[in-house]
Parts: structure tokens; sequence; C-alpha cells
């Protein structure tokens, strides 16, 4: 160290005379120069210029909605300034270290919403709350089914609220509703009523209460006879998002919250279908399995760590029954270390779990290797994250912004409603693959995809329907449909 100490700071023994411009710099990262430590009294004192290792470059600087962070690189810059030190800014531009997830975001397909709920147009799926109304008594109000709001919820005097919810009945029947203080005892009320049909409607209505302390909504049933069911209720501010009713989609499998004689109801909720999936088509023939693959690769920044645990989920089904293999792997040394497994696919949606542990760094590709399958499958819900909790590094892994964004071919996102639906009865769709008709008693022209029960009979309007019965569905009146083949087209069948 003595040694060391007998010589001139380094900057000293450049010939300024010979080499007036040129400049003695050194590579610092900015946290270590700005902690004003050993590294940055070595700096300043043996260099006439610095670098910021990775501070510069853009994936540093750009955040995952493209909005620069330069904080940290103006702070290096001011402390620079006063130790009289150049900066060198870097590279304008570099093979890696971009901000991939907001690059790619810039040139990602436009994303195609699903069309809005109309009257009709949905069908059971998932839960739903269910209200039999026996009628009888000598007011609206004899017969309530209530939500009591807690405390801190309470509605105020002249504030506009907004109630939506979808609701049907059984049969055509006007259901009254109130929102009303009961906290003073004088049952301060504003209301309103709904009339509801067989098919599935949104209702909307906006108030604003002449009280304080608003705290109980009622569906006042007393003189109403038939059964409804009720789905995605909410209730909140009219300029506000923010609902106060929780479990307002009756998603818990529970009514908690409301009163008597409202019931949990199983597979007779509000649905649309079930979103989108991944749909990859296997042609088999391969020489290998991985002589086809669909890829995951991930960003930089989300690389797998060797020796971590990690935990792939997914839910799949095919359209008949074989087994897929997967593996993730590391490409970036060129070695393709990898680890396996293979998930066996069957014609229901089943989840899937796969733990494991990489004993290699830099994992940065997910496969399905498809070489030597045949056959056609769908995955939904996909996500890759550390076994202990750690957050999902998989965008889109529900694929509803309608696409497949980051996977390679020949994956295809569905059309909406071929996902993966937690709850309700087995949906079926009944879809028209060329023209024709039901003449023929085979699937040439169609295709019904999902458990049902299918004949044939006469009397359609071009000749033969199609008559579609699901056995999930107790009351047959809404487990039956009928199609002419006018009306098949990619269209889903939830009774």
């Amino acid at each position: 160290m003595e040694a060391l100490n007998a010589y001139e700071p380094l900057k000293e023994y450049v010939n300024r005379e010979a080499s007036p411009d040129f400049k003695l710099g050194a590579a610092v990262t900015a946290a270590d120069f700005l902690n004003r430590d050993l590294v940055y009294s070595r700096a300043v004192s043996n260099f006439d210029e610095v670098v910021a290792v990775n501070a510069f470059k853009y994936g540093t600087v750009v955040d995952n909605n493209g909005m620069m962070n330069v904080g940290p690189v103006s702070s290096l810059v001011n402390v620079a300034r006063e130790a009289d030190i150049a900066v060198f800014g870097h590279t304008l531009l570099w093979h890696a270290q971009q901000n991939n997830r907001w690059l790619n975001g810039l040139i990602a397909p436009v994303v195609i919403p699903p069309p809005p709920v109309e009257p009709g147009s949905g069908g059971n799926g998932g839960f739903g709350m269910k209200i039999t109304a026996v009628g009888g008594g000598d007011a609206a109000y004899s017969t309530q089914v209530r939500y009591d709001l807690p405390d801190e919820n309470r509605l105020i005097n002249g504030t506009s609220y907004t109630i939506k919810f979808m609701a049907r009945a059984e049969s055509p029947i006007t259901v009254p509703m109130v929102m009303q203080e009961t906290v003073s005892g004088g049952w301060q009320q504003t209301g309103h009523s709904v009339n509801l049909t067989t098919e599935w409607t949104e209702f909307e209505w906006q108030f604003t209460p002449s009280f304080d302390n608003g705290n109980q909504f009622c569906f006042n049933i007393g003189q109403v006879e038939g059964t409804f069911y009720v789905d995605n209720f909410t209730l909140s501010e009219t300029e506000s998002d923010n609902n106060i009713i929780p479990n307002s989609d009756f998603e818990e499998g529970n009514v908690n919250g409301w009163g008597s004689p409202a019931a949990i109801a199983d597979g007779m909720g509000f649905s649309v279908g079930a979103g989108y999936a991944m749909k990859i088509v296997a042609t088999g023939g391969g020489s290998d399995s991985w002589s086809t693959q669909v890829r995951y690769n991930l960003p930089d920044a989300d690389r797998l760590t060797q020796g971590a645990s990690y935990v792939i989920k997914f839910v799949v089904k095919g359209e008949s029954e074989f087994s897929v293999p997967m593996v993730m792997q590391e490409t970036v040394s060129g070695s393709y270390a990898q680890t396996g497994g293979s998930v066996n696919v069957t014609k229901e949606w089943t989840e899937f779990s796969w733990s494991f542990s990489p004993g290699f760094a830099n994992g940065n590709q997910f496969c399905f290797n498809i070489g030597q399958v045949e056959g056609t499958f769908y995955v939904d819900n996909f996500s890759l994250a550390e076994t202990d909790g750690g957050d999902n590094i998989i965008p889109n892994g529900d694929f509803e912004e309608g696409n497949v964004a980051g996977w390679g071919p020949p994956a295809v996102v569905t059309e909406f409603g071929l996902g993966y639906s937690a709850s309700g009865p087995g949906k079926m769709w009944v879809e028209k693959i060329a023209n024709g008709g039901f003449e023929e008693e085979n699937e040439t022209n169609y295709r019904v995809t999902g458990a049902g029960v299918k004949e044939y009979v006469e009397g359609g309007v071009t000749g033969r329907a199609l008559k579609v019965t699901n056995p999930a569905v107790q009351e047959a009146s809404h487990g039956t449909q009928f199609f002419t083949f006018a009306r098949c087209g990619s269209r889903p069948f939830l009774p």
C-alpha cells in the first residue's frame, strides 16, 4: 500500500501538452458514486471523467409506462459538477437493456374489446343471487330483501349515486326498490322500480338522497309473486368507480350482507362468455419434440435466477386427449440448458401446476414442444412466478387483451367466449364451420363444443333444426335451445 501511495493520482501521468483533449475516465455505478465514499473519492482523485455504467441507458431511465425517471442521473451530474469531474453520458443506442415491455406495447395489435351487453345477449354462468317472492303482503315493504351498508359507507345528503345491476325473472314482474335511512328512526327514503323480463337486462338507477346516513337498500317484494335473479350489483357515487358493495358479483359463493329470502344460485348468475384463451394447433410430424415450439421469451429484467424456486400454472383443455412436453430453458449463452415437464391434456378444462428450480442462470424462454404432437388445445390463465408469493411475470396471462402478444406461432387468440370459466355449468358453443344445414346428422357443417345432448327436429326455418340440451342445468326450460343453421355461427349456448 505504501508503494501505491507513493504514486501520483493516475490523471497526473497524462501528457497534457501532447494530448490536451485526452480524458482519463472510469466506469462507476451511480449508487456508489452518490454515496460519496471510497468509489467516489478514488474516481474524483484519479480520473478526469466518469461514466455511470447503466444509469444513463434506456432500460434504466424509461419505465414500463414509457415515463422517464432522470432523478438518479440528475443527482449524479450535480455531484460530479461539484467535484469538478466530467460525466460521459454513455451510448445513445445499445443492443440490450431496453425496456421491451414498453417498446413491444407500442407495436402491439389493436385490442378489440368484447361487444357491449345488450338485453338478452348473455346467459347464465357463475353465481348469482336468487330471490323467490311469494307475495300476499299488506304492503310492498311487508317483505324486503335488504342490504345494510356499514357505518363508514353511509350515503351523504345531496350527493349523486348510481346503482347498477343485471337481473332477469322466470316470468315478467315489476319489483319496487328503495334506498332508505333507518338510523334516526324516521325511515326517510327514495324509491324506484324495475320491470324484469325473462332475459338478462342491465338496470341503472341514479338518485340523490335528501337525507343523511342512507344505510339500507331494499327490494320490496311484499306484493310481488315470482322468482328473479340478480348479479353484478354495484352502488357508487355517480362520478366514481368505487363500488361500496363487497362481493357484488357473488362469485365468493354466498350472499353475505343480503337478508332473507335471498339465496345463492350456482350457475345461474349472469355471463357473456368466458373471455379469450390461447389456441394452439399442433400438426405433428416432426423429427423430435422441439422441432416445433410455441415459445414465450422473458424480457431481460425477468430472467430466472439459478437455484430459485418457481411455479408455472395454467388451465388447459384439448379437442382430444394427448400429452404436451414443455421446457423452461436458457438461450442466452447458446448452451440451451433447460428443465422440462409435460402436461396431459383432456377434453375438460384442467388446472395444471409445475414447480421447478432451474440449475442455470438467465432462464429466458418457456416452450410448449409440439413437434411430435397432433391435436388442438387451449391454454388460459397462464402464470409464472416465484413459488413464495411472487408476482406473475407473464403479462396478459389471461389473454383478456384479445391477443397472444409475447407468444410465438402457431399460437393464436380464440374468439371471445372460448376461454376458461371457473364457475357455472359447462358452457356450450354451436359453431358454424361450413355452409349447409342440419340435414346431415354429422358435424361437417357445424361443431358443438361442451357437454351437451344433441338431437334433430323438424320445422326449422330452413329445414331441420338442431336441439341442444345442457344436462348441467336443472331447469329444462333454460337448459334447452334450438338452432336453425342461420342462427348458428360461433355463438354461445349459455342456458
